[in-house]
């Protein structure tokens, strides 16, 4: 599955010491802060003008993702966890509304098949769907992945960049071979995470009464958004089943179980499931 994109998709590049300011305005609300901004020193008009734009408030929301996890980590409050969702529906609906607000027209079939299709649309419905229920810790790990690398990739080509390029020249070739060797990585790690330990997790709090009923459904719902639109995702699960075919197998338990899971995907999903053809890829 591909890490959600952040306003401006920025690329892997090599950093580049930042221009002056140009005759660019800084309109914020409304009101024009470019003739204050034209007061203070360059080096801090570049963070200013940095801070007010909505890429920086996109990845001040994978900040808090990854700040208020690692936290929930340690204290288990309730209230990191939270606030470490809160920072997911920033930064999800932050690109959202900057790839849709211009075109927002709901009557329009061609939209909302278009909107449907958005993985930040399904990351942002589910973040939703987990800040209403109970916390549970292991559904925070697939956004606190991708916040880390959205943090870590934001880091290396704006902050360091416009605060102190001379130390961005030695720390951001670091930050790149870091995301660019471990992202794909975690990325499919992320795919094979939600099918074989969420997708179960969820079903058995259902019975343990840990969960509500709509959150496995509602996942199951992401999981089919996700078997259609993602190659990654389709990938993932023909690998999972390959690990439980060959362990368990000879389990009849399991082979029932499979029979069961095989017919219910055959309801929900375009082309039967895992073993059918493959749907299109992102």
């Amino acid at each position: 599955m591909a890490s959600p994109r952040s306003p401006t998709s920025p690329t892997a590049q090599a950093p580049q010491t930042p221009r002056p300011p140009g005759p660019t305005r800084t309109v914020v609300f409304g009101y024009d802060l470019t003739p204050q901004l034209e007061k203070l020193p360059a080096p801090i008009q570049r963070v200013v003008a940095l801070v007010l734009t909505a890429q920086f408030a996109w990845f001040a929301g994978h900040v808090l993702t990854v700040w208020y996890s690692v936290w929930y980590i340690l204290l288990r409050t309730p209230h990191f966890y939270s606030r470490a969702l809160l920072g997911t529906i920033l930064s999800y609906g932050i690109v959202l509304y900057k790839s849709y607000h211009s075109t927002f027209t709901p009557s329009d079939p061609n939209f909302r098949a278009r909107i449907s299709r958005d993985e930040n649309l399904h990351y942002v419905l589910l973040a939703l769907l987990w800040y209403l229920s109970n916390p549970l810790f292991p559904l925070l790990v697939p956004f606190a992945t991708f916040s880390l690398f959205h943090v870590l990739t934001y880091t290396r080509t704006h902050i360091l960049p416009n605060i102190s390029p001379s130390l961005s020249g030695t720390v951001s070739p670091t930050l790149l071979k870091i995301v660019r060797d471990y992202q794909p990585v975690a990325i499919r790690a992320v795919a094979k995470y939600e099918i074989a330990v969420l997708t179960p997790l969820l079903i058995v709090g259902v019975f343990l009464r840990s969960v509500s009923l709509v959150q496995p459904v509602m996942f199951v719902q992401f999981l089919r958004q996700r078997w259609v639109f993602s190659a990654t995702a389709r990938q993932a699960v023909r690998e999972v089943r390959s690990v439980l075919d060959g362990a368990l197998n000879g389990s009849p338990l399991y082979v029932r179980a499979v029979g069961l899971l095989e017919r219910l995907l055959e309801s929900i999903l375009p082309d039967g499931g895992p073993g059918g053809s493959s749907g299109r890829a992102q």
